[in-house]
């Protein structure tokens, strides 16, 4: 799981703090965080925990890796944030809401349009109501950096860049954080039981990255063993953010969300990254290096690894009533590898205070090649292996010799 930080080693001031209530009749605050035992949940799980916080970690179930952390202070609910009845229970007595909880991140799962409306959507509008009703004031949505992309470059992009067109998106993870996103900002200055007003906000942060992470770096690591990464798309320039930073702009969130900070987060949405954009394949270099690879050096047109995507996702569909053929990389993933998409961090910096630290994304492969079990499953080949991946491959580079000729 990685270190847990005080306050100032992830980078919030010294007289950050986690109380409510008057001096006389001051007590710690109580947090609720939904999806808290994935990667980045339990994180900040943990440091809330560190700070003296009470956290309620509200999840489908109890990995046995998180079971020994748990003490009076932090505590675990089963639930589903589909499910009205878990999240009231799980909202009784707290003071602030963090909705990390999602399905759809990377791979088929983006493809899967139920469970994405249902979690994403259904859930988030579950999380509002339960505030509402619970006299909850504060609600910050870990969002994504997705709900601005539809297809084109973006540098140096603003908050004031619209949402994408959920229509035009081409997964359901996308246009269902986006919808959700909305809904958040919607419900800002909603009354809440007792009378006050409910003060959102969305934080959308880049791909995580960080000691223990294991979802996206397994899925990288397991497709540079495959030899599938002989070529890369362009010179794309993009964001990360690493985990420890994500924790720090979300403890940050919290004050900027009161009114003796005016509100300022309220209504308002924040990308999040380290403020270190970089070029794709140079941030994975360790990771190629460290699994004996060299990182790819050619280059190969972005529009054909895209339809290459769109091909492994329709076979993914025509597949699916029989057995369950994975695509190496949907057509959302492609983008996120082939197009440049960095953000400036001034506004989290000026209302927040954020202050990004530049972690090493060397250190982090070093730690998981160390720490990685030498039959760990592989998340590509147990899904049927890559036999299907290379025949789109090869159909894909039979496709682009027909177009040539047809140019020609």
């Amino acid at each position: 799981m990685g270190d847990i930080f005080n306050a100032e080693e992830i980078g919030i001031p010294r007289e950050f703090t986690l109380t409510t209530g008057t001096n006389g009749h001051s007590r710690k605050l109580k947090f609720l965080i939904t999806g808290g035992c994935g990667y980045f949940g339990f994180r900040l799980a943990r440091t809330l925990h560190h700070l003296g916080a009470f956290v309620t970690i509200l999840d489908i179930q109890l990995p046995k890796t998180i079971e020994k952390y748990l003490d009076n202070r932090l505590k675990f609910m089963q639930g589903d944030v589909r499910d009205y009845s878990a999240v009231l229970k799980a909202c009784q007595d707290i003071d602030c809401v963090y909705h990390v909880a999602s399905f759809g991140l990377s791979g088929k799962d983006q493809l899967d349009k139920g469970l994405n409306e249902a979690v994403n959507v259904g859930g988030t509008q579950n999380i509002i109501k339960a505030c509402q009703e619970c006299g909850i004031t504060r609600l910050i949505y870990t969002s994504s950096y997705n709900v601005v992309m539809q297809g084109k470059e973006i540098c140096n992009g603003t908050e004031d860049l619209p949402y994408g067109d959920p229509e035009k998106m081409v997964d359901y993870y996308s246009s269902t954080k986006l919808r959700a996103d909305k809904l958040v900002v919607k419900a800002n200055g909603s009354l809440v039981a007792g009378g006050s007003q409910l003060s959102t906000c969305c934080l959308r942060p880049a791909g995580i990255f960080g000691p223990g992470e294991r979802r996206h770096i397994d899925r990288a690591a397991a497709i540079v063993e495959m030899n599938l990464v002989f070529v890369k798309i362009g010179d794309a320039i993009v964001d990360w953010v690493h985990v420890n930073n994500l924790v720090q702009i979300h403890l940050l969130a919290l004050p900027a969300l009161s009114s003796a900070n005016n509100s300022i987060a309220a209504g308002k949405c924040y990308f999040v990254s380290d403020n270190n954009p970089v070029r794709f394949f140079d941030f994975l270099s360790p990771l190629f290096v460290g699994l004996g690879h060299s990182p790819p050096r050619y280059k190969c047109p972005y529009i054909f690894v895209y339809y290459a995507a769109f091909l492994m996702e329709l076979v993914y569909h025509l597949m699916k009533p029989w057995r369950v053929v994975a695509p190496l990389a949907t057509r959302t993933e492609v983008m996120k590898m082939g197009l440049s998409h960095f953000h400036t961090m001034d506004k989290a910096i000026k209302e927040l205070g954020y202050r990004p630290k530049i972690y090493d994304f060397a250190d982090v492969a070093k730690l998981y090649l160390k720490e990685r079990p030498t039959a760990s499953v592989d998340p590509i080949r147990d899904t049927r292996g890559n036999y299907w991946a290379k025949i789109t491959l090869i159909g894909l580079a039979l496709f682009c010799c027909l177009l040539q000729l047809l140019l020609l």
